[in-house]
């Protein structure tokens, strides 16, 4: 129950698609009727037993060499169909002890095949899995910030969801949270929101007042300093890494998996008050 506490209200992050085509794993028809077999009771049974007298085997009996029903097939089938069916039918979100919504749940496996036991947990919290095409560089990102980043940030060390878990377990970490919303965010505990501080260029006086405001929450430039935004596909984290960097942080840690990663990892989020907009 620990790591469901605070997760955002159900349909705030999505808009809810219809589950009779995607979604999470649930009832395959809503309201089925119930099957009949024959007119009452004992012809159900009755056509029930023939059916399962016409779908039975005797057993073969031992024999050695070739198998007419199962020769010329190679044995990868098995191992083939198998693979296909466990991507498709694995949910971990299931439960014997209790009874689950399936249209509530957030951040599930859906019964399609999504390969997951080949990428991972996305390019976001797994970025050594993927090779990607964008080189880092000094060089501030302007224009649409909703796009691809590198997968490292000059001046920072990139790290997974587990690494910054063990982040927290030491009491020096600055966590600051660079997401541009309008309203409050949902957001990795202990996190100072500052919005603007990943601008692609601040003004000479916003320059001064966030290495002022960053002397306030993180005087120690040597201690960790871990950065983030929504996810791998906001560059905003990004350029915030580098002005950091400018501003003489050497310890600095870019979470470039975000909020997307944290949550698909089911960690809890909380609200979080805007500290500066620049």
């Amino acid at each position: 129950m620990r790591l469901r506490h605070a997760v955002s209200t159900r349909g705030l992050m999505s808009t809810r698609t219809s589950p009779a085509f995607e979604g999470a794993f649930g009832r395959m028809f809503r309201l089925p009727r119930a099957a009949q077999f024959g007119e009452g009771e004992e012809e159900n049974l009755e056509n029930l037993a023939a059916l399962g007298k016409a779908m039975a085997a005797a057993p073969d009996a031992p024999k050695d060499g070739t198998d007419e029903e199962e020769s010329g097939i190679p044995a990868l089938y098995t191992y083939l169909g198998q693979f296909i069916d466990h991507d498709l039918t694995f949910d971990p979100a299931s439960s014997l002890q209790k009874q689950n919504d399936p249209d509530a749940l957030v951040d599930y496996r859906t019964p399609a095949f999504d390969l997951d036991c080949v990428y991972g947990r996305g390019p976001g919290d797994q970025p050594y899995l993927y090779d990607g095409d964008l080189a880092p560089t000094r060089v501030r990102y302007t224009g649409i910030m909703h796009a691809a980043t590198p997968r490292s940030a000059p001046g920072a060390k990139t790290i997974t969801t587990r690494e910054l878990v063990e982040l927290y377990k030491g009491s020096t970490l600055v966590l600051i949270n660079v997401l541009d919303w309008t309203e409050g965010a949902f957001a990795l505990p202990g996190t100072v929101w500052i919005q603007g501080m990943g601008k692609a260029q601040l003004s000479g006086s916003e320059y001064l007042e966030l290495r002022s405001l960053l002397t306030q929450v993180a005087p120690d430039k040597s201690a960790p300093l871990g950065v983030y935004c929504l996810s791998w596909e906001c560059r905003l984290s990004y350029n915030a890494v580098l002005t950091a960097s400018d501003l003489g942080y050497t310890n600095l840690y870019w979470y470039r998996g975000g909020i997307s990663a944290w949550n698909q990892a089911r960690l809890p989020v909380v609200r979080t008050k805007l500290l500066k907009q620049f």
